[in-house]
């Protein structure tokens, strides 16, 4: 499931980043071995597209209807979390490589699916049904709308996410046990790394017009990353970023900055090779708060009289992390004039 045996699979439109699509998008013929796979998640999308589409057509009356949005969000997480396992399981180079963009036909079928299960989360929360059902369930809601974007390659998957974030907590901000949690941020971060490999495949099709205009995945992650830290130094004792949300951040920084190498030489930038750097210098700033995170809760513990072990997880997140800033390390280059404290292990090439 390269990019290569799913381009011979599909005959693709040019313009394929608007969110309206044609009809005959998806229809195409193959002999590929690739193409029953295809076509079984084509039909499911339509099926489940149908049944959205008769829900949305009228105003939900009773908790049935209700149930009936909600099982269908669940019906499209279901769906769309398959794309993500049946890659890793049947492709080894695609569990490896996460940031190479998987075809257009799958951004296209994973952004909309996303994207009706957002109409869904819509039509609950515009409708008065929301007074009627237990406020844990409208927030389930809200919890797997976003959720769906984090299987969605796309590049405007984490964007989509955080907008979602942002909406859930206006509704429940104020409530300390229906409020978003950490979770719901690791979340965010999930989608942006979703959307890495499809935000380069965008820039390379829309080209010199969005050169240094668009944000990417690895500075939105990062300033997230920023606000929760400013946000728990403020007080917030609810919001620490914990050693997940450290590894995940500098996953999409790896997955950003990989993925714009291989990028480059078919649209080279100098801003791009700055931002580069300045992304690679504050990854391994991100590294060592983590370290010391890490090291002040070992410390907080045995001064506690507890031993100071670290569950499984947690180191498999430290590990996860230090691996990727080494890839990082050896991938990218770093001029000694920017940060010299990490300009050395720039040269691990």
């Amino acid at each position: 499931l390269t990019d290569d045996s799913f381009t011979s699979c599909a005959e693709l439109k040019e313009d394929d980043w608007v969110d309206d699509f044609d009809d005959d998008y998806y229809t195409h013929q193959c002999d590929s071995p690739l193409s029953e796979w295809y076509a079984t998640k084509e039909e499911r999308l339509d099926e489940l597209s149908s049944a959205s589409e008769k829900a949305l057509a009228s105003t939900p009356q009773n908790s049935k209807d209700m149930e009936i949005i909600i099982t269908l969000m669940q019906d499209f997480n279901e769906f769309l979390s398959s794309f993500t396992t049946d890659m890793h399981s049947l492709d080894d180079f695609r569990r490896k490589n996460p940031q190479y963009p998987p075809n257009d036909a799958i951004t296209n079928i994973t952004h909309d699916a996303a994207a009706m299960t957002r109409k869904l989360l819509d039509h609950l929360t515009r409708n008065n049904v929301m007074q009627k059902i237990p406020q844990k369930v409208e927030v389930n809601a809200y919890k797997m709308a976003m959720a769906a974007w984090t299987n969605a390659f796309h590049p405007d998957s984490g964007d989509r996410c955080e907008v979602i974030l942002e909406e859930y907590g206006e509704r429940f901000g104020g409530d300390m046990n229906l409020m978003p949690t950490l979770e719901c941020y690791h979340t965010v971060l999930d989608a942006h790394n979703k959307s890495c490999s499809a935000f380069f495949s965008k820039r390379k099709k829309e080209g010199p017009k969005t050169k240094g205009k668009n944000t990417t995945p690895a500075e939105k992650a990062l300033g997230l990353l920023r606000i929760l830290n400013n946000v728990h130094t403020a007080g917030d004792m609810f919001l620490k970023p914990d050693v997940k949300m450290y590894a995940t951040a500098l996953s999409v920084v790896k997955n950003s900055l990989l993925n714009w190498e291989c990028k480059r030489q078919l649209m080279f930038d100098e801003s791009d090779l700055k931002l580069e750097m300045e992304l690679t210098v504050e990854a391994f700033g991100v590294l060592d708060q983590m370290k010391n995170m890490l090291r002040d809760e070992f410390q907080d513990k045995k001064a506690k009289g507890g031993s100071g072990e670290i569950n499984i997880e947690r180191w498999h997140f430290a590990i996860q992390a230090h691996a990727d800033c080494v890839m990082i390390a050896s991938r990218i280059f770093i001029e000694n004039d920017i940060n010299s404290k990490y300009a050395p292990a720039a040269q691990l090439r």
